[in-house]
This record gives structure tokens, sequence and C-alpha cells, in this order.
């Protein structure tokens, strides 16, 4: 439906509101995810862990956004980024579109012109980085929601719309 300036798709529901009423502080569902987030060696500790949290928040409602933050993991092998992408995936469900070492074509493949949000895992730094590159360029682009270049079929051009590009984890 049309919200303004806005057209939003419609599409089946991959989420529905949490169904009892919500108390601030200890065993809200927000204050379970930050415990559950404060388990992993943050650089730095709780910062990290309650940015994470808004993040979730801010994907499940990010085409509404102006600005869409992103998210990137990182750490050594066996640092438990792979387990946390789990954790984010059964947070958002549905909702998150999962890919494992892609490229800025295949993300755009597999969301076309969706806000849904954009997990990228096994995001690895090689020795030639322009496929890396190119999805980190893609990924600023979906933070501003500014469309990329037009694509021409024949004699008609375009504008082509960003995906939502979220969160992207690998070893640095």
């Amino acid at each position: 439906g049309e919200h303004g300036d806005w057209v939003f798709l419609g599409r089946r529901a991959v989420m529905t509101p949490w169904p009892h009423k919500v108390e601030d502080g200890e065993g809200s569902p927000a204050d379970v995810v930050l415990e559950t987030f404060r388990t992993w060696n943050w650089h730095r500790g709780e910062l990290d862990a309650r940015l994470l949290v808004g993040w979730i928040c801010a994907a499940m409602i990010g085409g509404a956004l102006e600005w869409r933050p992103l998210a990137f993991l990182s750490g050594d092998q066996e640092t438990g980024k792979s387990s946390l992408q789990r954790v984010i995936k059964a947070l958002l469900g549905g909702l998150l579109v999962q890919s494992v070492n892609t490229t800025a074509a295949g993300i755009y493949q597999k969301v076309q012109h969706d806000s849904a949000p954009v997990s990228v895992d096994e995001f690895e730094s090689e020795a030639d980085t322009r496929a890396a590159d190119a999805v980190v360029k893609l990924a600023r682009q979906a933070a501003s929601g500014v469309p990329a270049a037009s694509c021409t079929s024949g004699t008609a051009s375009r504008p082509v719309g960003t995906p939502s590009m979220r969160v992207a984890s690998g070893r640095i």
C-alpha cells in the first residue's frame, strides 16, 4: 500500500507482534536477547551487545527507515560469528534473507526490491577483493536506500532498487 511518497509491496506476514504486554526491565524479550548477546566476547563488551539488539529492532522495520543501519561481525576463526548469525536468524525468522560467501549480484538476485534484512556469512577477505568490495558498496547503498545505477534493457532504462543488505560476518 501507499504511505506518503512510498509504496510498500504486500507479501505474506513473516512475523507477528509479541502477544503479551511488555514490561521494561528484567525478563522482557529485549532483555532476554541482550542477555544472550552478552555471552559473546565482544570487543567493546556491553556496548556491542546493545548495538546488535538495536540493529535487530531496526531490521524489523528497515524499509520504513530513512537510514538503515548495518552490522559487520568480525573475528578470528572459531569465535562464534556463524553461531551469532544463527541466533539472529532465529530471532528474525523468515524476515531475514541469508546467504553464504556471496557476491553483490547474488544478493540482488535473492532480494530483488524487498527491504528485508540480509545476512552474509563467511564474508572473507581474499587476495582479490573486488567481489567483497562490491558487496560492501551494495551495503553502503542499502543503508541510505538510494537506488543503484540504471539497468538498461533494449532502449528502455529503469532505476534498480537497492536491497537492504544489513549484516555480514567473516574473518579479518
